[in-house]
């Protein structure tokens, strides 16, 4: 590809907001009645009946419209499921591909398409999937961010200010990291699900499955410490764990709030909430955890997710061994 055609390829993309910098999507194509009615249904169905995330919802919604749009100008009239060909779906993914999109964007992309292609065929909209003889770019496994241990303690050690935002926020970081769970978990978070003396949580993690969360006692003393101040403040005994402007406290509040925090550290990355949840599994792997008990702490279906630990155990132990052994370079 040329130069000249990969810079059109580049500001195609970002009027579609196929790129990062992308803001908003553009109006879409004609498409035909039925397959707009199925786009909505569809949308519809990972949210209430496979209990998608909101943010996954929300990104598949941006990821179909975008092909759908992209495949719109190749035939003549408003595009229909009858349009969705295997040559048609080549030539998108053709596209992603020669847009420079990451393999593991490519891969997403694709599998948000192959949703949508997989419920057209269950309402007999299909009669063939047409991305069957697709392959994504293989992406290499990225290993999780983490804080290290003792970093991340001597944070958490630190003096924390006598507030009320002071009490929250330590709460915040020692129930992400004494607990290991996900971000959208501990937003959605009520004081009910708290058990203080057992020292659980009762979470609702992915795919709408409840599951029993343990925490350590630094994060219960932090806990007690935030439900006392909320009791001063007069706030009722029911409602979210940590209330927020608009009821409970939002996903964009927490990672400005742990950004903030982490970055006192000097380090470079690994400032996110999701950096608190790969430390968690991380140090329990290093200090001799058994591989299955983080899955479960995790709220991991396959323990093949929870693995990657392992490589970064791996990666630390052969840093270390580089680092120390005379004779390891």
């Amino acid at each position: 590809m040329s130069l000249r055609q990969r810079q059109e390829v580049q500001e195609m993309l970002r009027r579609q907001s196929l790129s990062p910098a992308g803001a908003t999507l553009a109006e879409p194509r004609p498409w035909s009645e039925g397959l707009s009615a199925a786009y909505r249904n569809w949308l519809r169905q990972l949210e209430a009946v496979e209990g998608k995330s909101p943010h996954t919802v929300s990104a598949y919604r941006a990821d179909v419209r975008v092909a759908l749009e992209r495949l719109a100008p190749s035939v003549p009239h408003p595009l229909g499921p009858e349009d969705l060909t295997p040559a048609r779906s080549r030539a998108y993914l053709s596209f992603l591909n020669a847009a420079g999109q990451s393999p593991r964007s490519v891969g997403r992309r694709l599998a948000a398409f192959r949703s949508f292609l997989r419920y057209l065929r269950g309402r007999g909209w299909l009669p063939h999937d047409p991305t069957s003889a697709l392959q994504p770019p293989r992406a290499g496994r990225r290993l999780p961010r983490f804080v290290p241990e003792e970093e991340l303690v001597r944070l958490l050690d630190s003096p924390w200010e006598d507030s009320p935002r002071g009490r929250r926020d330590r709460a915040i970081f020692e129930l992400l990291y004494g607990s290991g769970m996900r971000l959208s978990e501990l937003t959605t978070l009520t004081r009910e699900a708290v058990d203080l003396r057992g020292r659980t949580v009762r979470v609702m993690g992915k795919g709408r499955k409840e599951r029993l969360v343990v925490f350590g006692t630094q994060a219960g003393e932090a806990l007690r410490a935030h439900l006392e101040q909320l009791r001063a403040d007069g706030v009722g005994a029911g409602g979210p764990l940590f209330p927020g402007r608009r009821g409970r406290l939002s996903g964009r509040t927490v990672q400005r709030i742990v950004r903030a925090r982490l970055l006192r550290l000097g380090r470079a990355g690994g400032h996110s909430p999701h950096a608190l949840r790969h430390s968690f599994a991380t140090h329990m792997l290093d200090r001799g955890a058994d591989i299955r008990v983080i899955q479960e702490l995790l709220g991991h279906a396959s323990l093949s997710t929870t693995q990657i630990y392992t490589h970064v155990s791996i990666e630390t132990l052969r840093k270390a061994f580089d680092e120390a052994h005379p004779r390891a370079r």
